[in-house]
């Protein structure tokens, strides 16, 4: 568990939590693609801050796993979760785990990139349900391996969330769970 001076999450998590915030439930509604490969280390994070804590599903809370029993497990914000969100304990309110104001961050978002070019083809690619593989990426864009890995890297600086799972034969799969203008609109 980390202490409360360092909190860190993803502009995922961030969006999670805040979202739970806003539920009077305070259930966590995870992205469709977030429940699949990405969901146990992308949650297990939260639970580890102790963020968000798992609870028996009720009726109408969206259900993120079933439990050895086989019942619905919903995934609720708590206090701290709450207090990360809001930047609680830092008495100028501004804290790097704080969610940024909509307003301020439509006006601050990078431009979409031209379609066609190979950063959008990138975007496309990390967009689909399976991800992207650096080999897949590499032979649309014909970069080579480093220029794509930093391509990765610009994409997570615009305000993507870029996900890394390393699959089972050895390989790792590039995904964005969100983009920027999704950020804008959670």
């Amino acid at each position: 568990m980390k202490p409360d001076s360092t909190i860190s999450l993803t502009n995922a998590q961030r969006i999670l939590l805040s979202g739970a915030a806003e539920r009077e439930d305070g259930a966590c509604d995870l992205p469709p693609r977030a429940k699949g490969r990405t969901a146990p280390k992308y949650i297990t994070s939260l639970i580890d801050q102790r963020l968000v804590r798992e609870v028996r599903a009720r009726t109408g809370m969206p259900v993120w796993r079933d439990d050895d029993a086989g019942r619905p497990l919903a995934l609720v914000i708590t206090k701290r979760g709450r207090d990360a969100v809001r930047g609680a304990g830092n008495p100028a309110g501004e804290t790097p785990n704080a969610i940024p104001d909509p307003d301020q961050e439509a006006t601050t978002t990078a431009h979409q990139p031209r379609e066609g070019s190979k950063i959008a083809t990138v975007i496309r690619l990390l967009s689909r349900e399976t991800g992207a593989g650096l080999p897949d990426l590499i032979a649309a864009t014909g970069w080579l391996p480093h220029t794509t890995r930093a391509a990765l890297t610009g994409l997570r600086k615009r305000g993507y969330d870029v996900t890394r799972v390393r699959q089972e034969d050895g390989g790792t799969v590039y995904c964005i769970l969100t983009a920027p203008d999704q950020a804008v609109a959670a």
